[in-house]
């Protein structure tokens, strides 16, 4: 009986060592858990902030490129080829280079109705040439001239 005793408590401590031994991983699981979840709550707050940013950024772009808009507008209509082009509508007034070619002929008009009373200057050149566009302008006129690009 004596020997049935000394096995049982052999048992009895090995079984408290393995409770121990499980308790302590436990121990250690719910720590590591613990970390996980303050981690994910800082990886969180993180993300939070960086979207916060972000949101930011998106918004001074969006002025910015708000900002650009018209002037983006203006200087497409400070570029241009050939054909009939509504002064203050496809382009600006101002003055105008074109590298020109073997003739190159433009006109300045006060109106569109194709009518000689609408011309108020004209040129037929060959080579390079340079035009000051009026704002009191209604459109002009070009080919054969190339691109005129806006001169200052």
């Amino acid at each position: 009986m004596a020997d049935q005793r000394a096995e049982l408590a052999a048992r009895q401590d090995d079984a408290r060592k393995q409770i121990a031994d499980a308790q302590e991983q436990a121990d250690a699981a719910e720590t590591a858990m613990q970390t996980a979840r303050d981690t994910q709550e800082e990886a969180d707050k993180h993300a939070a902030a960086v979207n916060e940013q972000l949101d930011e950024r998106e918004e001074e772009l969006d002025r910015r490129e708000a900002a650009l808009e018209p002037r983006e507008a203006d200087a497409a209509k400070s570029k241009f080829g050939s054909g009939v082009h509504l002064v203050g509508v496809d382009i600006n007034p101002g003055t105008y280079r074109a590298a020109g070619g073997n003739y190159c002929y433009w006109e300045r008009l006060s109106g569109t109705s194709g009518e000689f009373d609408d011309l108020i200057a004209n040129g037929g050149v060959e080579g390079a040439v340079v035009v000051t566009i009026s704002p009191s302008d209604v459109a002009f006129s070009s080919s054969g001239c190339g691109t005129w690009s806006k001169a200052g």
